[in-house]
């Protein structure tokens, strides 16, 4: 088993059909390093956000989470 994934993620918000320009579309990237000798693993997420052209809002973000088990 290897200890290093890869995941992509699609979501969309579409919250109003009120308001024509509230829709936001985010891709996300995601590498989980399994370590498993220290009962740990490492998660490193990129995620972009495009919105609607009225919506001009820097919304790209890095995250990432150590997981230890306990």
């Amino acid at each position: 088993e290897l200890p290093l994934g890869v995941g992509y993620r699609f979501g969309i918000m579409d919250p109003s059909n009120l308001v024509l320009t509230d829709r936001v579309m985010e891709h996300t990237a995601g590498i989980i390093l399994k370590l498993p000798s220290i009962y740990s693993r490492v998660q490193l997420n990129f995620t972009h956000v495009a919105e609607q052209a009225e919506r001009k809002l820097a919304n790209d973000r890095v995250e990432a989470v150590y997981e230890v088990a306990l």
